[in-house]
């Protein structure tokens, strides 16, 4: 929590953000400052309620655990010369939002049928229906809850909401992909028995399909203006399939299950990835398994893990850049509520930062995988995926 002045000056010309050391923007409120912290002064700068720290009132603020403590982040933001009188007012808001959303009218809120200017259909033309979710999410069983140690932040009904309905929407990814599989491979693909490299990245072009019927599902990714939906979906798709081989991971077989009816044709060796360059193999397995085992059991967990990945506000050519930030952080609570409704604050907290830890590596770990797509021959991927990664054809 100690800096003089020379530090703060320092950290402002660097464009680092003086809070938490995250990468800056630009100046907010008087201070050179992340989207996150941005977001997290201007909801709680003016709240009358006293933040109370779980800790010791001394957390060291950086961008990992700038999550864990409400209070010491804004002591931190009002230490860095951080103003609360440079919030807008409510009023203020809603009439910049009103003349925002005027240029986004929300019939046109749809992304059009290619991802670039090409031809390649990315199933993205049908309208859904609000989506819900049969079963409600209901309250953690007591027995999950220690006795000596009370939650903390128990999901609220808004909370429950918006994970009912991001679960939901992933429904579009458990379908089976018989008939996918099929309409790719033919009878080819039952026939090998063992798949290649290649094999397995025309694969990711069904993952893709259904990725961004996930997304226009999702309330947040339909309100924003078609640009930043490309460009969301387009570089966030690899991520969000990572995330995804989190759930379908079985860690005693090392392979990966996919929903297909053939016991036979439902698993792919993780194996796989030893025909790439370098070490993408070692690399991915051990990202697999750095997961906390009760976090990568947990569905939900993962579904708000994707929601992350998803509305990154870090991507490049987005014109909404402080609406993306504001709903990334609203699923990093969601999912920090979820932990400690479930467990005691400590494991919920060492939860939650091997999480945070993962969506670091997730990072350098995606930049391995789009290489690997960059050095395939265009001439054996799946159209869709030249669109994605923008492939060059020879």
């Amino acid at each position: 929590m100690k800096m003089n002045a020379e530090e703060i000056e320092s950290k402002r010309d660097s464009k680092i953000c003086s809070v938490c050391g995250d990468q800056a923007l630009g100046y907010n409120f008087n201070a050179i400052t992340c989207e996150s912290c941005k977001a997290f002064f201007r909801r709680n700068a003016l709240k009358e309620k006293e933040l109370r720290c779980p800790f010791k009132e001394s957390c060291q603020i950086t961008s990992v655990t700038r999550r864990f403590c409400q209070r010491c982040r804004l002591d931190k933001c009002f230490f860095v010369g951080m103003k609360r009188e440079l919030i807008m007012s409510e009023e203020d808001k809603e009439k910049k939002r009103r003349k925002k959303l005027s240029r986004f009218p929300q019939q046109e809120q749809q992304v059009s049928s290619t991802v670039t200017k090409g031809t390649v259909d990315i199933c993205v033309q049908t309208d859904f229906p609000p989506c819900s979710c049969s079963c409600v999410l209901s309250s953690p069983s007591p027995s999950n809850v220690q006795n000596d140690e009370v939650r903390c932040t128990p999901l609220s009904s808004d909370d429950k909401i918006l994970l009912n309905d991001l679960v939901a929407a992933t429904k579009a990814l458990e379908a089976p992909v018989d008939q996918e599989i099929n309409n790719l491979y033919g009878d080819e693909f039952k026939s090998c028995g063992s798949e290649s490299l290649i094999d397995v990245i025309n694969l990711t072009s069904i993952a893709i399909r259904r990725l961004i019927k996930m997304c226009k599902r999702l309330w947040g990714f339909r309100a924003l203006p078609q640009c930043d939906q490309l460009s969301l979906l387009k570089q966030g798709c690899t991520q969000m399939m990572l995330l995804r081989s989190v759930v379908s991971f079985d860690p005693d077989k090392n392979t990966w299950k996919i929903p297909h009816s053939v016991e036979e044709l439902s698993r792919i060796k993780v194996e796989v990835l030893k025909e790439a360059r370098g070490n993408l193999y070692e690399a991915h397995e051990a990202w697999l398994r750095g997961f906390d085992p009760r976090a990568a059991r947990d569905l939900r967990v993962i579904c708000l893990l994707t929601a992350v990945a998803l509305f990154d506000p870090t991507r490049t050519h987005l014109t909404c850049r402080e609406l993306i930030s504001a709903t990334q952080e609203r699923y990093y609570e969601v999912l920090r509520r979820y932990l400690e409704s479930l467990y005691r604050l400590s494991e919920a907290h060492e939860i939650y930062a091997n999480l945070i830890e993962k969506v670091r590596e997730l990072r350098r770990l995606n930049e391995e995988h789009v290489r690997v797509f960059l050095n395939v021959d265009p001439s054996h991927v799946e159209p869709l995926l030249i669109e994605i990664f923008d492939l060059k054809k020879t």
